[in-house]
C-alpha cells in the first residue's frame, strides 16, 4: 500500500491517484485508520485496517473485495478483478514476482500486448492444477511441455479441447463424429489450411481454393512432397542417391510424378502389397535384377480400357487371354491377343514384313513373315513339322529344299480317307528295287503264279469317269480315265481259288467316322456399365461380359467308310508277265508247226 498511500497521514489528509480517484484519510478517533474514496469515477471504496497489520478494500458492492495482509499476500474476493495500469505505451512492468532467488517473473504491458516474463535464465512459466501437478510449462528456451495425465475426456472424445502432454505431444479432442477442424492455419490470404477429424478419419485440408499441401526440406528450397488441391501428387526435384542405389528401404516421389522405391537387399523383396476384402491380391517385388509382379493367391493381372473392358489378362495359372474385340485391320503395326486365345498380328505394309522373330544362342533362327497375300516361314536351318511325341516329322531341308520324313519308310503321304487329288512331278516315283532288300520267289513253274496271271488276264482295262467328277462337272464335262476295277480283280483272284489280299497289287482300307465337338457361348457374367454420381465419380465399376465355351454336342465331319485300290505299278508288272506267257505260248506253238 505504501506505493499508493503515504506511510503517515493525519485525519483529513487527501491524495489523488493517477486515474483521478481521490481518497481522504480518517484516523482512529474518526473510525480509522482508513482511506475513503471521495472523488473520481465509479462507486464508493474504503481502504481500512484489517486489524492484523494489513488493509482491506470494501467497495459499494463487494465487502473485502481485496485484502493485503502484513506479509504482502493479496487476496481477491470471488467477484473482484485486479486491474493493473500503466500510463505509458512502452514496455512497463506492472507487477514483479520475487522469492529468495530474486525476481522470478513479471507482468508487463507493451502497447497492446500483455507479457508474462520469466525472470531467471533457468526458470520456466508454469500453469498448475490445484493439486500442484503441472498442466502447462514454457521454459526460458521456449520449450513447451504439459501434463503427465491426459484427461480421459480428451482421449475419449467427450470434450472439445487441446492438451499438451509432458512428453511434448499435442492431444486434440472433439465431442463430435462429424468433420471438425481442430487446428487452423491463417495468413494474410485468410485460412490457409486446417487439420481435423471426421469419425475415425484424419484430415489435412487446404483452406482456400487453389491451395496445396507441402512437405518441404529444412532450408525451404525443395518440395519433398506436394499434394495439390485437385489431388495431384508431386515431389522432390532431387532424388536421394541412396534410393537410386538401393542403399535404403524407402520411397520417393519426384517432381515429374515418378515413384521410386528402394530395398537395401537383393533377394526377393516386396515393394508394394495390394489388398481388398479377400486378402492379399498382388505384390510388386524385386529380386536381384528382376522385377516381379506376383499374385497373392488366385486371380489374374488385367489391363483394361477406360470403360473397364479387359484388353489383356494373365491368369494365376499362366494362361493369357485378351480383348473381345479385334482392332487389328492391317492398317497399323501391332499385335492383339483375343479372349479366345487368338493372337492377331498386323503390319502396315504389303511388302515382306516380319511378324515374329525366334532366337537361341545361335542367333536368329526363324521368322514368320507376310508378303502381299503370302505367309512365309524363313529359317536358318531345316523346317521341321513334328508330332508331339517326336515319332513322326516332316522336314524341309535348308540346303536342297528336299521335303522328306524324319525316318525311313515309316510315314504315308495321305490316307485312304484323305487323299491328294493330283501329284505333279517332273519324273516318276522311284520304288525300292535293291535286291539286297528283297526275298525273291521263283513262280515260273508255280501253279499259283499261273492262277495270278489268269486272274489279271481276265481283268480288263476299261474307260471310266469318276463319280465325284460327274457330280461336280456333269457327265459331258467329266474327263475320261482308263484303268481296271479293284473289285473285278478281287473276284477274278477268288475265282482262281486264291486269297486276293495275299497280293499287294490289291488294296483295301477302312476308316472310322470322325467327329468334332460343337460348342456354344455361355454368358457367365453379364456386362454392366459403370455407375457414376452427378460429379462423374465412379460408384460402381464397370463389369466386362465374361463368357465360356460349353460343349453341347458333336458333329460328324467324316463318315465311316472303306475303299479298294490298285497298285498300278505291280498290276502292270503282272500284266507284262501275262504278255510274256502269251508270247512263250505262241512261240511254242509256232515251233511245233515248223517241225
Amino acid at each position: 500500500m505504501s506505493s499508493i498511500f503515504p506511510p503517515t497521514a493525519i485525519n483529513g489528509d487527501q491524495i489523488t491517484l493517477p486515474d483521478g480517484t481521490i481518497y481522504e484519510f480518517s484516523d482512529a478517533a474518526n473510525g480509522g485508520p482508513r482511506w475513503d474514496k471521495i472523488g473520481g469515477s465509479g462507486g464508493s471504496a474504503v481502504w481500512a485496517s484489517d486489524g492484523a497489520g494489513g488493509y482491506k478494500l470494501d467497495t459499494s458492492s463487494i465487502t473485502d473485495a481485496m485484502v493485503i495482509d502484513d506479509s504482502g499476500v493479496v487476496t481477491l474476493a470471488d467477484d473482484s478483478v485486479l486491474a493493473l495500469g500503466a500510463s505509458a505505451t512502452t514496455t512497463t512492468t506492472l507487477q514483479t514476482l520475487s522469492n529468495t532467488n530474486g525476481i522470478v517473473g513479471s507482468l508487463q504491458a507493451s502497447g497492446n500486448d500483455f507479457v508474462a516474463k520469466i525472470g531467471q535464465a533457468s526458470g520456466a512459466f508454469y500453469i498448475d492444477a490445484n493439486s500442484g501437478a503441472d498442466l502447462f510449462k514454457i521454459t526460458n528456451g521456449g520449450i513447451i511441455t504439459g501434463t503427465g495425465s491426459v484427461p480421459a475426456s480428451i482421449t475419449g472424445g467427450t470434450s472439445d479441447g487441446i492438451v499438451v502432454s509432458d512428453d511434448g505431444r499435442f492431444y486434440f479432442g472433439s465431442d463430435s463424429n462429424g468433420f471438425k477442424a481442430q487446428m487452423l492455419f491463417y495468413n494474410p490470404s485468410g485460412q490457409a489450411a486446417s487439420m481435423g477429424s471426421n469419425d475415425i478419419d484424419f484430415f489435412i485440408k487446404p483452406g482456400n481454393a487453389g491451395g496445396d499441401i507441402y512437405i518441404r526440406n529444412y532450408d525451404n528450397t525443395d518440395d519433398a512432397l506436394r499434394i495439390r488441391e485437385d489431388g495431384l501428387i508431386t515431389g522432390t526435384s532431387s532424388v536421394p542417391t541412396d534410393i537410386t542405389t538401393g542403399a535404403v528401404d524407402g520411397l520417393v516421389i519426384d517432381n515429374l510424378g515418378s515413384i521410386r522405391m528402394a530395398k537395401d537387399i537383393t533377394p526377393a523383396q516386396t515393394h508394394i502389397d495390394f489388398f481388398n476384402p479377400n486378402g492379399l491380391i498382388a505384390e510388386l517385388q524385386t529380386s536381384s535384377v528382376d522385377f516381379v509382379q506376383k499374385l497373392g493367391t488366385t486371380g489374374a493381372f488385367k489391363h483394361q480400357d477406360s470403360s473397364g473392358n479387359n484388353l489383356l489378362t494373365l491368369a494365376w495359372n499362366g494362361i493369357i487371354t485378351g480383348t473381345s474385340s479385334n482392332p487389328i485391320d492391317g492398317t497399323q503395326d501391332g499385335l492383339v491377343i483375343q479372349n479366345l486365345g487368338q493372337i492377331r498380328s498386323s503390319r502396315n505394309t504389303t511388302s515382306a514384313a516380319p511378324h515374329r522373330y525366334f532366337y537361341n544362342p545361335n542367333g536368329l533362327i526363324a521368322e514368320l513373315q507376310t508378303s502381299g497375300r503370302d505367309f512365309l516361314i524363313k529359317v536358318l536351318g531345316d523346317v521341321i513339322l513334328q508330332s508331339n511325341d517326336g515319332a513322326y516329322a516332316i522336314i524341309l531341308d535348308e540346303t536342297s529344299g528336299t521335303f522328306f520324313a524324319n525316318s525311313d519308310n515309316t510315314q504315308a503321304n495321305g490316307s485312304a480317307s484323305k487323299r491328294w487329288s493330283v501329284i505333279y512331278a517332273g519324273t516318276g516315283s522311284i520304288n525300292t528295287s535293291d535286291e539286297t532288300e528283297k526275298t525273291f520267289h521263283e513262280l515260273s513253274e508255280d501253279q499259283e503264279w499261273d492262277k495270278v496271271l489268269n486272274a489279271v488276264e481276265k481283268t480288263e482295262i476299261k474307260a471310266f469317269q469318276f463319280n465325284d467328277a460327274i457330280e461336280l462337272k456333269g457327265a459331258e464335262n467329266a474327263r475320261m480315265h482308263f484303268g481296271v476295277g479293284a473289285q473285278t480283280l478281287k473276284a477274278n483272284l477268288e475265282a482262281e481259288g486264291l486269297d486276293p489280299f495275299k497280293y499287294a497289287v490289291l488294296c483295301w482300307d477302312e476308316w472310322e467316322a470322325e467327329y468334332e465337338d460343337v460348342f456354344e457361348t455361355e454368358i457367365v457374367t453379364p456386362a454392366k456399365e459403370a455407375v457414376l454420381d452427378e460429379e462423374g465419380n465412379v460408384l460402381e465399376e464397370a463389369v466386362e461380359e465374361v463368357t465360356k465355351e460349353v460343349k453341347v454336342g458333336e458333329k460328324c465331319v467324316l463318315e465311316a467308310g472303306s475303299r479298294y485300290g490298285i497298285r498300278y505299278d505291280e498290276f502292270q508288272a503282272i500284266k507284262a508277265a501275262v504278255y510274256d506267257r502269251k508270247i512263250q505260248q505262241l512261240e511254242t506253238r509256232l515251233a511245233a508247226l515248223e517241225v
